[in-house]
């Protein structure tokens, strides 16, 4: 098989990674290395807020959803049809009330 590997073999090292010796510049890396990380830092708080703002979407419309089922199910002229139907707009309900509060809390 030549995709297995040899554990005991130590993996060929590149200069920068060998032992404690710190490359040149170091500092200037460190530097970078930390203006890097405050934009990876910014984008990811962008990132979160435009999660949230979709999910805020996807409920606005799971809620006006169930709305207009609950207008259907006023339509619904059998009386175990439109039970079953109201039960299942209710679980629903509930599924969103969880999310709307899961959304609060992130």
């Amino acid at each position: 098989m030549s995709n297995v590997v040899n554990f005991r073999e130590q993996p060929a090292r590149d200069q920068h990674s060998s032992g404690s010796a710190r490359p040149e510049g170091g500092l200037g890396e460190s530097s970078e290395l930390t203006a890097k990380l405050s934009e990876l830092a910014s984008r990811l708080v962008l990132l979160k807020s435009e999660a949230k703002e979709e999910m805020r979407r996807g409920i606005l419309l799971l809620e006006l959803t169930s709305q207009n089922a609950r207008v259907v199910a006023h339509q619904i002229s059998d009386p175990l049809s439109k039970k079953c139907f109201e039960n299942k707009i209710e679980a629903a309900e509930r599924l969103l009330a969880f999310a709307r509060a899961k959304l609060l809390s992130l």
